[in-house]
């Protein structure tokens, strides 16, 4: 035999070994393929998973999606992470300029337990933002480039093996993004489990939808409120103004007519510093009713101004209404404690927190009656709290006081003296108003940011 063909009969041989292996493999897999057992097992698992997406899709497609947001995310992600049976699904939406994204909700199926804590920023999770916006199925997210920037701080303490993430489109636009994680071992997603998800990410989005179509309703009642409103307070204003211009120039000619008369130097005394007094309210009320009227457009500057002596002349207007109710006034407010903001906004916030509680000590007829305001400059903020001994807010409305036209007070009340005042620290000064009750009665707190305090010692 020639040595020449020694390669081609080694390739001969190499060939036929392989067919033969592939013959025994192919005819291996045709054995596995016709065991019914095993086709009746892979059959019944795939119909079980199949049907358990079906139902989940069922009921959540029933829900009440006009119910408050969180509300319904906390059904979604709950229901969607059973049926999947991962050990934590979340919702997360982006911030407005896209550089972090916030948890809505993040759902434990162990514990069952939602927290709605933690975000994501870019510059932390670089690689795994260039992708949030499709779909992520990683099976290993541990050694995945897009999620093992989570690795030390995430994946491991929390045992996290699987992830899937799903955008979430809103208005045509990425909102943010639902996650399946996988806990104890590594899992592959299957084309199923991949579609369910994405059909939780279009009830989230319909869900997001509803809430905002409802805030832009009740933002839509709200405007058109402030006008009736604004139109009422223009209309009153006018009306009162002049029985006020009538009372002052009446007081002058009193005034005129004491000069002429024969009065002792004492009395003459007594008179002038009480008709000074009533002047002084008088002005007072006749500049209030000019700040009604141009609340809702408000021209004016910020300015720099002492919290005791804002309060202390508030006191003063209300001195009539606190004398007849036997009211003692504790307060308890650095001397040099300065805020920087609107004046005259702020005194009007005073005097309907002062009122209030002065209304409750009237019609509850409390003895001893008292009211405490105390001020206080922090590191976070500027307070000025305003407590009572009247019992208290009635509990049914307690988490609705400062909305427009709630009362406890019957027909005396309108409703719109908290709200009014909380709006103005909103607008006005950056801060917000919130309403509890003590042991004693109620406690109304005023809180304004850092940003518009100053504080001389």
């Amino acid at each position: 035999m020639s040595y020449s063909h020694i390669p081609m009969i080694l390739i001969l041989l190499i060939t036929l070994v392989l067919l033969f292996w592939n013959f025994k493999l192919r005819r291996s897999l045709d054995q596995k393929n016709k065991d019914p057992r095993r086709n009746n097992s892979d059959s019944q698992s795939i119909y079980q998973r199949m049907k358990k997406q079906n139902d989940s899709r069922a009921t959540l497609s029933k829900m009440d999606f006009n119910k408050p947001l969180l509300e319904v995310l906390k059904q979604l992600s709950k229901n969607s992470s059973i049926t999947l049976n991962v050990g934590r699904a979340s919702i997360w939406r982006y911030s407005d300029n896209k550089e972090e994204l916030h948890c809505l909700d993040l759902y434990e199926q162990k514990v069952n337990i939602h927290t709605q804590k933690g975000f994501l920023s870019v510059e932390s999770c670089p690689e795994y933002f260039r992708e949030m916006d499709r779909i992520l199925s990683i099976d290993n997210a541990r050694t995945d480039n897009r999620t093992h920037e989570f690795l030390e701080d995430y994946l491991k303490p929390l045992n996290i093996h699987s992830m899937l993430n799903l955008p979430i489109l809103v208005n045509n636009e990425v909102y943010g993004v639902i996650c399946f994680e996988q806990l104890n071992k590594p899992r592959i997603w299957r084309e199923d489990e991949i579609g369910y998800g994405t059909s939780i990410t279009d009830l989230i989005a319909l869900s997001v939808e509803s809430s905002q179509r409802k805030s832009a309703m009740d933002q839509l009642i709200s405007q058109s409120r402030h006008v009736v409103m604004g139109e009422m307070i223009t209309t009153l204003t006018h009306q009162w103004k002049q029985p006020l211009t009538a009372m002052m120039l009446g007081i002058g000619t009193l005034k005129s007519k004491f000069k002429s008369m024969s009065i002792s130097d004492k009395d003459m005394q007594y008179i002038e510093i009480h008709v000074a007094k009533i002047e002084r309210i008088m002005s007072e009320q006749n500049q209030l009713l000019t700040d009604f009227r141009g609340f809702f457009h408000p021209d004016k500057q910020k300015h720099l101004f002492n919290i005791k002596t804002n309060i202390s002349s508030t006191l003063d207007m209300l001195e009539g209404s606190i004398k007849a109710q036997s009211i003692q006034i504790l307060m308890d407010i650095p001397n040099k404690l300065e805020i920087m903001g609107y004046e005259r906004d702020f005194r009007h916030v005073i005097i309907n927190l002062v009122q209030n509680a002065i209304d409750q000590i009237t019609t509850k007829e409390i003895k001893n009656p008292m009211i405490k305001i105390n001020a206080k400059a922090t590191e976070k903020c500027i307070e000025v709290a305003i407590s009572d001994n009247a019992g208290g807010i009635n509990p049914s409305i307690l988490s609705t006081v400062f909305k427009p036209y709630v009362s406890d007070k019957s027909l005396n009340g309108t409703g719109l003296g908290l709200y009014i005042s909380k709006k103005i620290i909103q607008d006005q000064f950056g801060g917000d108003i919130f309403a509890s009750n003590t042991k004693e009665g109620a406690q109304l707190l005023v809180k304004c940011p850092p940003r518009s305090i100053k504080s001389k010692k």
